[in-house]
């Protein structure tokens, strides 16, 4: 808890430095400064780390160097006396705003920094993450790495930035503190509004307050006995950003923020969907809200658009570069864009596999294509067997029964909401259909399933809230801050033994596995299962001779054996 703790300090440190300078560019290009709270800046400076620490992966071990580099550029690229104030500006605006329930706020960040610190249990983190990450600190990109193990070949700009942020090389153990704190910048972006909801609520202020709700159900995921947030899972931060991004649109079409801010905020929206994106490439249906917005507001259109192109650039041609390296194709598994013909390039075969596994095992687990299709609706009920006991399905009968309830007792005023959102309503409905179609898994979703909701409670307790003396609104508001403390520590997965790692964090699962000679190298196969965790490289998940080596050293690479189509 202490180590992930000093983490926290360094990454706000680092990232403000870095969200600052990204928020400066910004303004350049859109002609405004915009009026970031430190969360959101923090956040976006974590964007612009993960751009730079997976440009940097392409050529050195992401570890204590690439930290050094990366240090020296905030000295040397950040104005002192313009940091100075502004770092001024932010905190007091932001203390500001904390000044109802800071004891409840600090509370859960102190929930939150226990969990992030013990049970790192993520199924997939023991699959690949964590070797997706361990591999990223300890060689430069590595030719046709996915031969050794497919899911080696999911580019996400989140790994370079957990290698970044691990610090294996000064512990025992890496840390796993990334998650926790981007969570917990979420939280404080969703508290912030506490004080605006208290004077004059508003509907886009209260939903960014009800986000926290959604937030706080991401740190342990029960349906998959997850722990998210001490996990290197990239599912929890595309859920924030969607969240995020949501909340924010909310503001923007609500007309909350002044005409010279517009732009820089629609540009804030498209880069934290560049950011999901190049996280996770599933999370493409949200690019969908900042396409509206550019056509909403589109006063600015050429500068926001050369803000688009040169965003998208810094954060995705290196990892798509990264991708070419690692599997021969640009988005791997999706083998439909193949432009590239390396000798690493991992099979046509296998990357189909690859990708049918994706859309089929969320549907009906160990069934192929080919009898999911012959199936038609029939997966319906298993999958809902699966997944129907989720809290977030839980909130849609609530969220429904409240609008509905709501726009019969204040027909006027939540008319008057619904026509500002209606398109926000209608984005988020199309980006649900195409989730469900394509990949419905919650994991994958939950942005979408949990962000409507919240838009639709939020009129009618934006008119509850008003219809109170500001005093009784104060104590209400009071009561949800201390409520979601209660709902964070009964999501908190914690035993009286984990006491020992309030300075140190828990370690990994060990990995059981065994070293075998395989393809003239020593490999370490797991003994159950195809769980590698934090095993020596090179791990892979089964005997199976579908690859060799390119040369004599790992850095070199793998290509598929020969005989492979």
């Amino acid at each position: 808890m202490l180590f992930n703790g000093i983490a926290w300090v360094y990454m706000a440190g680092l990232a403000y430095c870095y969200g600052w300078l990204s928020a400066a560019m910004l303004g350049r290009v859109v002609g405004t400064q915009p009026q970031l709270s430190i969360p959101l800046r923090l956040i976006t400076g974590l964007g612009t780390l993960a751009a730079i620490a997976t440009a940097l992966s392409l050529v050195m071990p992401i570890g204590l160097a690439a930290n050094g580099l990366l240090c020296l550029g905030a000295l040397l690229l950040v104005p002192r006396a313009a940091f100075r104030l502004a770092l001024k500006t932010d905190f007091a605006a932001f203390q500001a705003q904390l000044t109802l329930t800071d004891l409840g706020v600090l509370l859960i960040a102190l929930v939150l920094l226990l969990q992030s610190s013990v049970g790192p249990y993520n199924y997939d983190t023991g699959l690949y993450h964590l070797q997706a990450a361990k591999w990223i600190e300890t060689y430069p990109a590595v030719p046709g790495l996915a031969n050794l193990h497919t899911r080696l070949g999911f580019g996400s700009i989140w790994f370079p930035l957990a290698a970044l942020f691990s610090f294996s090389e000064l512990l025992p153990q890496p840390l796993h503190a990334l998650n926790g704190f981007l969570l917990l910048l979420g939280l404080l972006f969703a508290f912030s509004s506490l004080r605006t909801a208290a004077s004059a609520p508003s509907a886009e202020r209260v939903a960014q307050l009800l986000a926290a709700i959604a937030l706080i159900n991401l740190i342990y995921d029960r349906l998959r006995y997850a722990v998210e947030v001490s996990s290197l899972s990239t599912d929890m931060p595309v859920a924030v950003l969607i969240l995020l991004t949501v909340v924010l649109s909310a503001q923007l079409l609500a007309g909350a923020l002044k005409p010279p801010q517009r732009p820089a905020y629609v540009a804030v929206v498209v880069y934290f969907s560049l950011l999901a994106i190049a996280i996770k490439v599933s999370a493409a249906a949200i690019a969908l809200l900042p396409a509206y917005l550019l056509l909403r507001f589109r006063q600015r259109w050429r500068s926001i658009a050369l803000l688009i192109t040169g965003t998208g650039a810094i954060a995705l041609l290196p990892l798509l570069i990264r991708n070419v390296i690692t599997s021969g194709y640009l988005v791997y598994p999706f083998y439909q864009i193949d432009l590239f013909s390396p000798d690493w390039k991992v099979p046509l075969e296998t990357a189909i596999a690859s990708r049918d596994a994706l859309g089929t095992w969320v549907k009906a687990p160990g069934l192929s294509p080919a009898e999911l299709a012959a199936m038609g609706w029939g997966w319906l009920p298993g999958w809902w067997a699966r997944v129907g006991s989720s809290l977030v399905f839980w909130a849609w009968p609530i969220a429904i029964a409240a609008f509905l309830l709501s726009w019969r007792v204040w027909p006027a005023a939540v008319s008057t909401i619904v026509q500002r959102w209606r398109w926000l309503y209608a984005l988020l409905g199309l980006s649900l259909i195409v989730w469900f179609l394509s990949s419905p898994d919650i994991r994958l979703g939950y942005g979408y399933l949990a962000g409507l909701p919240l838009l639709l409670i939020a009129p009618g307790a934006t008119q509850l809230l008003s219809g109170l003396p500001t005093q009784q609104r104060r104590w209400v508001l009071t009561a949800y801050v201390f409520s979601c403390l209660l709902f964070s520590i009964a999501k908190f997965n914690f035993f009286i033994t984990d006491l020992e790692f309030l300075t140190r964090p828990m370690d990994y699962p060990p990995p059981a596995v065994r070293a075998l000679p395989l393809q003239g190298m020593t490999v370490h196969v797991p003994i159950q299962g195809d769980q590698c965790w934090n095993a020596e490289l090179p791990c892979v998940p089964s005997t199976a001779k579908t690859w060799q080596p390119r040369g004599a050293s790992l850095v070199e690479g793998f290509r598929p054996a020969q005989g492979q189509p």
